[in-house]
């Protein structure tokens, strides 16, 4: 898998926040065999540049490019252009009311996105957990903090605003895990390219992205990390 071959895509047209593609890139560099073949769920996958990566990368047969905030026909347009039609499926649809059989997927992989939804109590044994095969496997990367005290900092609630609740420690996430559903082991680390993934965001001159830069340079920086999750299913 060579990263640098999807330099194309560390754009505004398809990035919305830190670079998810190195951070996929991680996530199946660290776990090879999360990934095995059969369907795979890309949950939140935005523009759908990391279900590209796995329909490219990987050994999926069929990838679930499945968002809330992007139309199914806008990454579906995407797929073509990149003669992926075969295997990307681009779903519209919420965390919620996934429309998915039980069992249906070999994994599950969410990048940058499952925060937005997951620190929801019980969502990931009623809703996430039950999609899986036996045996099955889940990659999650989302922001987080360090500490959870450091969601009350003055500075990550300017930045953040409400939405500072929903960044958590690595810690934090085992155990929020763990507490819903038995049957899982769970490896937790944090981000080996936090600064590199910030500084692609950053280039991409977008004006979010300036506005977080902002802040980063002010001090926010020692307050964030990227948390990394591998989660398996026994079989």
């Amino acid at each position: 898998m060579n990263i640098n071959s999807y330099k194309a895509f560390f754009t505004k047209e398809y990035l919305m926040g830190p670079n998810s593609l190195k951070l996929l890139h991680e996530l199946i560099t660290n776990a090879p065999d999360a990934i095995p073949g059969g369907y795979v769920l890309d949950l939140g996958c935005g523009t759908g540049v990391t279900s590209l990566f796995l329909a490219k990368e990987t050994r999926a047969e069929k990838v679930f490019a499945t968002d809330l905030w992007v139309d199914a026909t806008s990454n579906w347009q995407r797929a073509q252009s990149w003669e992926q039609q075969h295997k990307l499926i681009p779903i519209h649809a919420d965390a919620h009311t996934l429309p998915f059989a039980n069992g249906f997927f070999q994994s599950i992989v969410s990048v940058d996105a499952y925060h937005y939804f997951g620190c929801e109590e019980g969502l990931f044994a009623s809703k996430i957990l039950p999609l899986l095969a036996p045996g099955g496997s889940i990659l999650l990367a989302m922001p987080g903090i360090r500490d959870e005290a450091m969601q009350s900092a003055p500075l990550m609630q300017e930045w953040a605003g409400e939405e500072a609740a929903l960044f958590h420690s690595p810690a934090w996430w085992v155990q929020h895990l763990t507490s819903e559903a038995e049957g899982i082991a769970i490896k937790a680390y944090e981000s080996a390219h936090f600064q590199e993934v910030w500084e692609d965001w950053f280039a991409t001159g977008h004006e979010y992205a300036m506005n977080d830069k902002a802040f980063i340079d002010r001090g926010l920086r020692d307050m964030l990390t990227f948390v990394m999750l591998e989660v398996r299913m026994s079989r």
